[in-house]
């Protein structure tokens, strides 16, 4: 997935940038294959029964990145 800075930048913010295994950028809670497949059907009519599953799938990953890094919050600083 190429990337400006400022797209990238905006996209960690948002909790929805993550890295694979190799390093590579992906959408939270999806492969490079899945990433792909997602931004290219993203302004398609209608959406893909696929386009939903991983639509879902990616919410949720965000959700919880944010949800963890609450409860990391609350847990405040380790004596």
């Amino acid at each position: 997935m190429s990337l400006l800075d400022e797209h990238r930048a905006y996209l960690i913010e948002m909790r929805q940038l993550a890295q694979d295994e190799q390093g590579r950028d992906v959408l939270a809670g999806l492969t490079v294959e899945e990433t792909e497949f997602y931004l290219s059907e993203m302004d398609a009519p209608g959406a893909s029964d696929r386009w939903l599953e991983l639509d879902n799938r990616h919410q949720r990953a965000i959700a919880e990145m944010i949800s963890a890094e609450n409860e990391a919050r609350q847990a405040g600083p380790k004596h």
